[in-house]
Formats: C-alpha cells, structure tokens, sequence
C-alpha cells in the first residue's frame, strides 16, 4: 500500500487549489483563529470555531493531491474504530488507575490489565496520540490529555469488567456516546458497501431497508429496534 501511495503521487497528481484560492483559505483560516482566541463567549467561540474547522477542511482539500485526498478518506474509518476499541476496553479507566505521580504507565502495565498485548497498547495509543488523544510522553509511556481524559467513564476497571454490558449507563455520557457511534452506528455504516450491491437496498427509501437492517438482521426501524425489551448496546 505505501509503495502504491507513493507510487500515485509519483504519477503528477497535484494538488487542485489554485494559489488565490490557497491564499484566501489561509487568510480565512488564520482570522479565525485570531477570533477563536478573542471570543469572550460561547456564541462567538462556537461560530469561530465552526470556521476553523471549514476552513481547515477547505484548505486541506486544496493542498493535498486529489489522489492521495481519496485513499485518506478511504482510510478515515480507522480513527473511530480505533477509538471505540480503547474506549471499549477499558484503557482510559486504567491509565487514571496510574500509581505513578505523574499518572503515567507503560503499555506493558497497560496489557497486564486489559490482556491487549502492549505492541497492539502502543500501536492503538500512538494513533491517537496523533490527533491529541494520550500523550506518549516516553517510549511506549503513557499519560492522559485533556481529550483521554473525557474517555474515563468514572468507573474503576473492576467495575467495568463486572458488567460490561451496562457499565455505559452507569458511567459519563461521552464514553457511551463512543461506544454507540463507533460500534453500533460505525458497523452500519461499513456495511453499507456491501449492502448497496443489492437491489433491495440500493433502491428502497424504506426506512427499514436500510445498511443498519442487513447487518443487525432485523426488519424493524432503528428506533423501534432501539425500543425492542432486551435490547442492551454494548
């Protein structure tokens, strides 16, 4: 894959901004950052900070070879599935369990509590570390950012491996919200490659037929499905 990465941008895929183009964006960019940091209040914080986040988007879409932009998205699914697997075991709730002043551990500490093996530890926290989730603050070493932080449901480890099943109506509400996007809403949205290949999926508007239906094999609607006495979202 990093052969054939290379390989296309190799091949004259160029980036499809124009320089004006570029340089609005970036002028864009940066004055909302200036706003972002003078906002005194939420409405003003939260309009610079939508703009932020367009125009960041915007530049990136113009600065990146449009063939290396597709694989990137192509590839966009790793992040929330990574994510929900840290989230879903656990680790967030045993880094804060840290003995160590400075609240750190190793992946090796980290395995010997969770059984995830500390090469896969460092892999799953390196990528997120990436975008501001845990800090590897030395090799395979680590700490909470204010973002990890937020996994932790408040609940102790030995609460959550007791029951698992419910730990997220128990706990915080951002690490249930986690679980639900990246597990339940994420397998359906994967499944909706191979669940257009079919007619009955590709044309219908039924709203229960639908990428969600053929993977949990249900013909009820989401929501009633979500109703249903015994239905439990792990």
């Amino acid at each position: 894959f990093r052969r054939f990465r290379y390989r296309s941008l190799s091949l004259g895929s160029a980036a499809s901004g124009t320089t004006s183009n570029i340089s609005q964006v970036s002028k864009l960019l940066t004055q909302s950052l200036v706003d972002l940091s003078a906002a005194t209040n939420d409405k003003d914080r939260a309009k610079a900070f939508n703009t932020v986040q367009a125009a960041y988007g915007k530049l990136e879409t113009l600065v990146v070879p449009p063939g290396l932009l597709l694989q990137q998205i192509s590839l966009s699914y790793q992040l929330p599935m990574v994510l929900g697997t840290v989230n879903d075991l656990g680790i967030a709730e045993i880094l804060s369990e840290s003995t160590d002043r400075g609240g750190r551990m190793s992946s090796k500490e980290i395995e010997e509590r969770c059984g995830l093996p500390a090469g896969k530890v460092s892999r799953f926290l390196r990528f997120l570390a990436g975008r501001g989730i845990f800090e590897e603050v030395s090799p395979d070493v680590w700490e909470h950012t204010e973002a990890s932080k937020l996994m932790d449901s408040g609940l102790t480890y030995e609460e959550i491996v007791r029951d698992p099943k419910h730990r997220f109506a128990k706990g915080t509400p951002i690490p249930a919200w986690i679980s639900h996007v990246a597990g339940l809403c994420g397998m359906s949205a994967i499944s909706m490659v191979t669940a257009f290949r079919e007619d009955r999926y590709k044309k219908s508007y039924d709203v229960s037929e639908t990428p969600f239906n053929k993977i949990y094999g249900t013909n009820a609607t989401f929501w009633q499905w979500l109703e249903q006495e015994g239905t439990v979202l792990n």
